[in-house]
C-alpha cells in the first residue's frame, strides 16, 4: 500500500468559514458536499472565510462537519480524480480505465485531497465541540437544516434576510444524481474491486480512523443529540 500518488499529495486545504460574532464554524471536507455546505452558509447566512482564529475564540467556537461512510467516499474521489486527470471531454459510451491506472489508484489509497483521511480535517478540533452529520442518511437535509433552526439562538446563528434581492434558496446540490460518466467510473471502480478484494483490506486498514469517527458519531447520535438540555423533535416528511 502505497499511501499516495507523488505530486498530488499536497493539501489545498478548504479552509473554515463563520459570520464574525457567530459561535458556529463550518469546517468543510473534500466530497463531503463541501461545495453546497460553502453556498448554503455563505448564502444563506453571510459565512465568509476565516483568515485567522485566535485562541482565545476557538475555546468558545462550536464546529459543524459533515461526514459521509468512506468507502463511498473514496468510489466519489477516485471516479473524480480520473474525470480530472483523463477523461475530460470524453463521451460517456466510450470509457475504458487500463487496468494498470487502476492497480495504481487501488495500491495508492490517498490518491489526492478528495481522499483524504476525514478525520485529518478535524485533528485539531475539540471534538467534543464539532457537531457531525452524516450526509448518506436519507433525511440528513431535512434533519439539518430543523437543528439550525432549533439551535440558532443559542449559537447567535443570524439568518439574512429573505426579502433581500440577493437571498437565494440552496438546494441540497449533494444530493442530485452524478454525471454519467461519473457513474460509469464508479461503477468500473467497483467491478474492479470485485475482482481484486486484497485492495477492500487495504482500503477500509487506511480508512479506520473515519470509521472510528463515524462509529463516535452514531455513539453520542450528534444529529439528533440534547442540544443544551432540549431536544430537537424533527418533523416527518409525507
Amino acid at each position: 500500500m502505497q499511501i499516495g500518488l507523488g505530486s498530488y499529495l499536497r493539501n489545498t486545504g478548504l479552509g473554515r468559514y463563520s459570520q464574525p460574532d457567530c459561535e458556529l464554524v463550518y469546517v468543510p471536507i473534500h466530497k463531503n458536499a463541501h461545495t453546497w455546505g460553502v453556498e448554503f452558509f455563505s448564502v444563506n447566512y453571510g459565512f465568509e472565510k476565516i483568515k485567522d482564529i485566535t485562541v482565545e475564540r476557538q475555546n468558545h467556537l462550536k464546529y459543524i462537519v459533515f461526514l459521509r461512510d468512506p468507502m463511498k467516499r473514496w468510489f466519489s474521489g477516485a471516479a473524480q480524480f480520473l474525470v480530472n486527470n483523463f477523461y475530460t471531454g470524453v463521451s460517456d459510451d466510450l470509457v475504458e480505465v487500463d487496468d494498470k491506472i487502476l492497480h495504481t489508484m487501488f495500491s495508492a489509497v490517498r490518491i489526492d485531497p478528495h481522499t483524504d483521511l476525514q478525520r485529518a480535517y478535524v485533528t485539531d478540533l475539540n471534538i467534543m465541540h464539532v457537531h457531525f452529520f452524516n450526509i448518506d442518511e436519507e433525511m440528513f437535509y431535512l434533519e439539518f437544516t430543523q437543528w439550525l433552526d432549533a439551535i440558532s439562538d443559542y449559537f447567535n446563528l443570524r439568518k439574512l434576510n429573505k426579502d433581500q434581492a440577493e437571498h437565494v434558496v440552496v438546494q441540497p446540490t449533494h444530493l442530485t444524481t452524478e454525471s454519467i460518466l461519473k457513474t460509469k467510473l464508479v461503477q468500473i471502480l467497483r467491478d474492479f474491486l470485485d475482482k481484486n478484494p486484497r485492495y477492500l483490506l487495504e482500503l477500509k486498514s487506511y480508512y479506520k480512523p473515519d470509521y472510528e469517527l463515524l462509529d463516535y458519531m452514531y455513539k453520542f447520535n450528534y444529529s439528533k443529540k440534547l442540544i443544551y438540555g432540549r431536544q430537537i423533535q424533527f418533523k416527518q416528511t409525507t
